[in-house]
Order: C-alpha cells, then structure tokens, then sequence
C-alpha cells in the first residue's frame, strides 16, 4: 500500500504480510492513520463504482475540480480545496460503515454522490461577471459586479446554487470548466445533489416530511 498526502503522511509504502501485520510505536507516528487508510481502501464509496468509463470520469471530475481550487478566490473564507472534498468523502464512508449500510448505494449512485462531493463548492471559485450575471438572471436575485466585496458576498452566499449552475451549463456545452464526460442523466443529478448542500432542510417546511 502507498500512502501520498494522506493525513499526516506526506509519503509511505507499506508491504503487508499475508496472514498478519503488526503496527506499534509511540503515539503521533500514524498507527491509527494507516490503520484508517486500509479501512478507507476497502469500504470505500469510489472502489464500488466497477464500470471503467465512471471511473474514469470521476477521475476526471476529481482532476477538474483540483485545478478549479488551485487558485482559491476567497483566501479569507474556510477551506474548499480538494482536501475538503476528500475530507467530506472520508466522513460518508465512516457514516455507512457505522451503520452498517456499506451496500446501501449502487455504483450509479456512488458515482453521483462522489462527483458531486468533487464538485460542490466550485461555484466559490467561479468570479467570471457573464456567468454570474446570467446565473443571477436566470435565478431572477439582484447581483452587482462592479465592487469586489459585494462579489464576493455574492458568490459567498449563492455558491451551491452557483456550483450547481456551472454543471447545468456544463452539460449543455455553453460552458466547460469540468468538460463533464459521464451520462447526461446523471450529470442532472449531480447538479442536483450539488445544489442541494445549500438548502437548509431542517427549516424548509418543503422537506419536512
């Protein structure tokens, strides 16, 4: 197993021995993060997409949204990096192995969840005027482009809805920051998904029931 950035593990290759394998040392030197990463490797929502061009466009995605993060636009807001994706998707696989509901999604269903987990948060980086102008359109809110820190509030505020917007557009081809090569339908689900991150379903009286 080879370990790169992962946790506090810059890099590591361990060699496993078939029947048993023993990990001992003081506390700090990364028992418990080698011990995370194996469980993470074999529960993994990602290693129950077995389709190969899925995988290959999470892959993708994931690469995509990397690029999209390098360059954060709010320095001053908390981290949305490709570190947070992958942060949120360690959590999903802890909650489904705790509740022991590790076969509880398909492969489709995988694919979507973690595309959009990759994707949720791209719409904090999007600072383009014309497709914030057309997005405020389209979604009929008011949004002044001239002020930077009314900008940014802007794409603060809006930013599930924004990030839901660029793959909508994505899959329509007047837009290709992702250049979104999996199935249509499930690219409509994703968006939806994305979209979803920023609606408050606790104190939405539409989804209470």
């Amino acid at each position: 197993i080879t370990l790169t950035n992962f946790k506090g593990i810059d890099y590591s290759e361990l060699n496993l021995q078939k029947k048993c394998t023993v990990f001992y040392g003081i506390n700090g030197m990364g028992k418990t993060t080698i011990l995370r990463a194996i469980d993470l490797l074999y529960s993994s929502i990602i290693n129950k997409i077995v389709n190969e061009s899925l995988k290959i466009s999470l892959l993708n995605i994931k690469h995509k949204s990397q690029l999209i993060h390098n360059n954060p636009f709010l320095y001053s807001f908390t981290d949305h990096s490709i570190n947070h994706s992958e942060r949120m998707l360690s959590c999903i696989n802890s909650y489904l192995a705790e509740c022991q509901q590790k076969n509880l999604l398909n492969q489709y269903e995988c694919y979507v969840l973690a595309a959009a987990v990759y994707l949720h948060d791209i719409g904090i980086q999007n600072t383009k005027t014309d497709m914030l102008e057309k997005f405020a359109t389209t979604h009929n809110v008011s949004f002044n482009g001239d002020r930077p820190e009314l900008k940014a509030e802007f794409i603060r505020n809006n930013h599930a809805q924004i990030s839901s917007f660029i793959i909508k557009e994505d899959l329509k081809g007047t837009s290709a920051p992702i250049a979104f090569d999996g199935p249509q339908e499930l690219g409509q689900l994703i968006a939806l998904v994305v979209e979803s991150h920023g609606i408050d379903f606790f104190n939405n009286s539409e989804y209470k029931n």
